[in-house]
This record gives structure tokens, sequence and C-alpha cells, in this order.
């Protein structure tokens, strides 16, 4: 499924606009607070300042600080550039100077202010000759400086106060027992800081260093070498870059255009070779000499540069494995896109909103977007999906759009551990798995068979997950998950999604259709679409789909909230619904107003203490097939549970004779009489009652409530 997820915005290029400094700019960085866009430009052997607007990701010239210039030095050919942590200095490299400059940053106007600059050669320093990568630790103590023509990478210490560098030690290749930093470009470290890597283009090699955190000084650890031990896409390695959660590295190998994917052992520092990612293979395009990578900051996305392509390509990370698959490319003068020519260099702002593109051929940086929207992913069609979104939550919308069988289903979803659908070590289909996976499932809603004069059965729902789950689809029939998970229902009454009982095809604009298969051969039994939204979850609707979640969840409201009832009935009994509150999610009862549960579930005098508690003002009833609307008020800061009181009104139980009082039934299995579920979640805020005993037809259609629910 082709996904667009950069979005081109705007170029600036050199002499245009009054921008200058920019000529063949190799490398772009933005500051820790993404207020300002730093270039070193290999042709003006400066830096270009340019202010970004946070809401557009625009870009306005602001200055450029240049070779031999109002005192500036050491950046003849400017080559790579890196901000401290805490956004107050700015170093660059000067390849042609072999040199490393260290400038003050205002954090306001993101003008710099000259302050030194290392020279190889010079005080003691060695290794900078043809400085060009450049990166500083985690804590600010340190800067690394790699240099080319020494096959070296050079150790400083940085005076976090004033940014001044003090030379610590050297490591060359074939020294020590140094291996892989043969024209070495490319240096990062790790989130830890306890591991700095290496991308050496002569050697087709990534190194591995210990870090001491204390001295800065480091000690070889491995070599991973192209077309050695089954590693590949090394050839010319130019760039490398560690995942968010450091448990991953990507490097890329330009004379082989591709990008090489490694698992990183996060106590010892050592890389295992996963994947090789080559352009011209499998629909791979964008990545010809491929000569950057970096991730996005919330490690769903990584974006390389082609260089002879004047591309980027966009890969999305299974964050799980570590493992890339190709979502879109963008090439110059294609679409509008302009200022790609000999692309060199990425940068993503710290919001995720938008990404940079150093065109070196252009003289120019070129802006794009990056989308917003909720992505939900089914690879070839089997029965496990993703769902990824560019902020940590994750939401889903699902909608029943057919429904032929005359049972009754709930639909229901459930996380996995991984792409393979396993659950804590229990693989599909293997004894227990069904049980794990209704212990940590949410009920999407319920069909109806029968459905009341009235009401239209065009149920949907809301599900909110944390972006990179992975996801698994299943139905009951004719019961109910929580029927089941309390021993009243059978487990082979559940059907997990699998070929055998599920038809998926994709609809497009990120969306899918689930199509079940159970008593009829058509797949048609019942049918839902499923899409990726970036929707808000109705009010109330945060447990619903738990386990006995039937409830109304206004913990997190500071206002009376308003509630519009619309309710529905296919029942001879006149029944009442109404509402209680309860403490939490298990539906204890507060009694005595100290916020704390005095009546827990299946403990005598539960019954009476939720009439007793119920919300005044809303009294649902309704004549059969007819529709009743009401509105009540819920107040904040607390959950309401519904009961349903079988042909009989709260009055009843005002006296202190409970012969012939009638039957009351909770969201609760162990507050029923017959410990029986009498409560389906058919939709968001939407409930379908079931009035008999013991399950009676399990129709669920004797009354039905619907709410919307509003701030007041």
């Amino acid at each position: 499924m082709t996904e667009n997820i950069l979005n081109f915005v705007e170029v600036k290029k050199q002499d245009f606009d009054g921008v200058e400094g920019l000529s063949f700019p190799n490398y772009a960085t933005l500051s820790p607070d993404g207020k300002f866009l730093y270039t070193a430009s290999l042709g003006d052997s400066a830096v270009a300042v340019f202010g970004r607007d946070t809401i557009t990701g625009k870009l306005s010239f602001v200055e450029f600080q240049e070779d031999e210039t109002d005192g500036v030095d050491g950046l003849l050919g400017a080559y790579s550039l890196t901000i401290s942590p805490d956004g107050n200095f700015l170093y660059a490299t000067g390849v042609g100077d072999s040199a490393v400059v260290a400038f003050r940053r205002d954090s306001t106007t993101g003008k710099l202010s000259f302050i030194e600059f290392k020279e190889d050669d010079k005080d003691g320093i060695d290794g900078l000759g043809g400085a060009n990568s450049v990166s500083i630790s985690p804590d600010g103590k340190f800067l690394y400086a790699t240099g080319a023509g020494e096959s070296a990478v050079a150790v400083f210490r940085r005076d976090i106060t004033t940014g001044k560098l003090s030379f610590v030690e050297v490591k060359k290749s074939e020294l020590d027992a140094v291996d892989g930093l043969g024209g070495v470009n490319s240096v990062t470290i790790s989130p830890d800081g306890k591991f700095l890597y290496t991308a050496g283009s002569d050697d087709s090699a990534v190194s591995v260093f210990g870090r001491d955190t204390t001295t800065g000084k480091l000690s070889f650890v491995e070599i991973q070498i192209d077309d050695t031990d089954g590693v590949d896409g090394l050839d010319g390695a130019n760039s490398i870059t560690i995942s968010p959660d450091g448990n991953f590295l990507y490097a890329s190998g330009g004379n082989e255009s591709a990008i090489a994917v490694f698992r990183r052992n996060t106590a010892t520092g050592r890389l295992s070779f996963l994947q090789v990612i080559k352009d011209d293979t499998d629909g791979v395009d964008g990545l010809g000499f491929a000569n950057f990578v970096t991730v996005s900051p919330n490690g769903n996305f990584l974006y390389t540069s082609g260089g002879s392509d004047s591309a980027v390509a966009v890969f999305r990370r299974n964050k799980t494995t570590g493992k890339l698959s190709f979502v879109q490319v963008v090439k110059d003068d294609t679409d509008g896109v302009d200022g790609l020519s000999s692309v060199v260099s990425l940068t993503v702002s710290p919001d995720g909103k938008s990404l940079y593109a150093a065109g070196f051929g252009e003289s120019a940086v070129s802006v794009f977007s990056i989308s917003d929207n909720t992505q939900l992913l089914n690879d070839q069609d089997q029965d496990i999906f993703t769902i990824i979104s560019k902020g940590d939550k994750a939401r889903l919308k699902v909608e029943l759009t057919g429904h032929s069988s005359q049972q009754l289903y709930e639909l229901g979803v459930f996380t996995v551990d991984d792409e393979e659908g396993n659950i804590q070590g229990i693989a599909p289909g293997a004894a227990g798995y069904a049980e794990a996976a209704l212990k940590r499932a949410k009920v999407i809603f319920s069909s109806l068979a029968n459905l009341p004069n009235g009401f239209n059965g065009d149920l949907s729902s809301l599900l909110e997950y944390t972006s990179g789950d992975h996801l698994r689809f299943y139905l009951v029939r004719n019961s109910t998950t929580d029927s089941i998970l309390a021993g009243k229902a059978a487990f082979t009454d559940v059907l997990i999604a699998d070929p055998t009982n599920v038809k998926i095809q994709n609809l497009g604009n990120n969306g899918f259709s689930l199509a079940w298969k159970d008593s009829s051969a058509d797949f048609q039994d019942l049918v839902a679409n499923i899409q990726a939204t970036d929707e808000e979850l109705p009010l109330g609707a945060s447990v619903q789909g738990q386990q006995q979640g039937e409830l109304i969840d206004l913990r997190n409201v500071t206002q009376p909230v308003k509630a519009e009832f619309k309710v529905n009935r296919e029942a001879r009994y006149n029944n009442y619904v109404g509402f209680y509150q309860v403490v939490d999610e298990s539906g204890g009862i507060d009694t005595n107003a100290d916020g704390k549960p005095d009546i827990l579930v299946g403990q005598p005098g539960y019954l009476e203490a939720a009439i007793r508690g119920r919300v005044a003002g809303i009294d649902l009833t309704v004549k059969n097939q007819r529709t009743a609307t009401y509105v009540g008020t819920f107040e904040p800061g607390s959950i309401f549970a519904p009961f349903i009181i079988i042909y009989n009104t709260p009055d009843i139980f005002l006296d202190e004779d409970t012969k012939g009082d009638p039957a009351v039934y909770f969201p609760f299995l162990g507050a029923n009489s017959d410990q029986t579920d009498h409560i389906r979640l058919l939709g968001n805020n939407t409930f379908g009652f079931e009035d008999l005993a013991y399950g009676g037809d399990r129709d669920f259609n004797d009354v039905i409530v619907r709410v919307n629910l509003s701030i007041t």
C-alpha cells in the first residue's frame, strides 16, 4: 500500500531570497528546540543559519558564518555539523583545514559567534586529517570527530560551560588492533552513551567501540565487513544511525545503493546482521548511491538520501524486529519537488513534523512536511495488522457493514507480540492460545439478529492502541468474551481470524474489509471495515471493550456531562435501565463518600447500594418497538455502570420486603444472581440488554441504549 509520508513544502536556494552561504551544502541539522536549521556548505566554507516556522516547517534565512571572515577560522570545506544537547554550542568540521570549529549559539536568534578551532597536528592534536563527521556524547561532555585522511577518530573533552575542546586521544585503523576506519566518514553514539560506531567507506565496514563514559576514551570491540559472515549492503559504507530505542543500527552502502540493518546487543554493543535493502529490488526506488540514513524521532520511519537518484526514500520500521519496508520515494523535478539534485544529507525536526534535505547539486535545502496520518498495515493480506501513528498513540475505527447470519456475533481484537501472532511464547493454534488472546482482548461491537424498530444497526467503535502494536481479530459466536472468560461458554465458540474464516480486502485510503465465514459459505456472516483514524475517542468510552467494561468513564472530566439517550426495545417486558456510580473498573461502590469501595461486586447489599446510588433523572424506559429519548446529567470524575431492572422500577426496592423483588442485572457477572452476562457492548456508548435469566434467548435487543455525551 502506497503511503504519502513526505509532502513537498518549499525550497531555499543559494542567491535567492537573500540566501547566502549555501553553496554545495553537505550537511544539515536542527537545533534541539526545532527553531533553527544549520547547513555546512562545502563550496562557501560556511555555516548558514535559517529560522524555522515550527507550524509550517518553512525556513527564513538568518545569517552565515564564513571561513576567514570576522575572525572565523577552520571552516575551509565545511563538511559536517553537530549541536550540543543543551543547544548552546554548534561544532563544524572543515575538511580542507582538518579542523573542528566551535561556535556559541544564541538560542533566541539562532545566530553564531566563533569561539575557537582545533586543527590537526597543532597543540598535540591528532586524527583530524580530512575531518568530516562529528558527534557529541549524550551527556554533552565529549566530542568525537572522524578524520578520513588518517582513518582515525579523535576524542575531545568538552567544557559544557564555555564550549571549548581539549584533546583526549585518537584511535587509528590498524593500530592497537583497531580495524574498519579506512575512509571513515560517519560517527554516531548509542543513546545510553556506552558505545560508538563508525562507517568506513574504504573498508566497507562498521566498527564498534566501547566508550568510557567518565574519560571518553574508546576501546575497540568488533568490525562488521561487507561480504563477510553473511553481511551485505556495506560496500562504500558512508552513513550510520541508531534507532531511538537503541536496539538497531542502520548503515548506507553507497557503492551498493543499499541499506544494511543490524540488531544491537545493548549490553556488549556488538552487531548482528538482519536485513539488506537494495535499490531496484522488490519495488525499492531512490537508493541510487545511498549516502545518508536517519530515523524519525518516534522510530516509525527511516529516511535515506539517494545521491545519484536525487531522491529521498522512505521506509517504515518494524519497531520489534527492526526490519524495513519501502513505502515512498520523492525525486527531484517530479511532482513539483525541487532542490534534491545530488542530495547528501537529511534531518528530521524534533517534533517529527518536517524533513529537510540538503541538495548538493542545486545549492539548496528542500523542505517536506511529514504526514500526520495514522496508518494501518496488513502485510501480504495476512490476518495480523499493525497500527502506526506519528505519536505514541494510534486509533482504529471499525464499522459493521454487513451481517447475513441469524446468529449473534461479538467482534473483538487483541494484541500479539510479533508479526507471527505469538502471545507470551504461545503460538497461534497451540493449546491455551485462545484464552491468552481473550484475556488481552478488547470487544469492538456486537451484531444483532433482530433489530428493534427505530434502531438502524449502524454500529461502529473507536479503539486506541500504542503505535506499533500488532493486532489480530476474532469473533465470538452466540456468546460474549465475558461469558467465555467466566466459564459460562466454551472456547469453541471463538473464531480467531485466519485465511479459512476471513477474507481481507484492501479498501485503499488506509482501510481494509474483514468478511467472516462461520455458518454460511460466502464469507458474509459478518462484514466489518477497519481503518486507522485520527478521530478522538468518544467521551466516556476509554474503558469500553475491556473485560466487563460496559461502562462510562468520566474520571478525566472536570465539568458536568450532558447525556442524550436514545432507547429502543424488542421485548415483552417493560424494563427499566439506569446508571449508578462505581469507584473503578472492578465495580466497587463507595457508600460513605470517601472515594474508596465499601461494597464489592458479589458482596451482600451490592444490589441495594447500586439502586440507592443510581443517577437521579436518568430513568430509561420505552414501549415495545418504539423509540424514546431522554436527557440527563452525569457528574464529572467518576465511572458509571448501567443496570437493568426486569419488568419493574426502582420503587419496588424502597420497602424492606424483598419477596417478589425483580431481577436486576449489571455489567459485572459476579453481581448477577445467575452469574451470566446480560449487557453487551454494541459500539461506543451503545449497550444491548438481555432480560431473561441465564442468558435467555441471548438476543440482547430487549433494551438498547445509545448515549451521546458532551461537556455542558
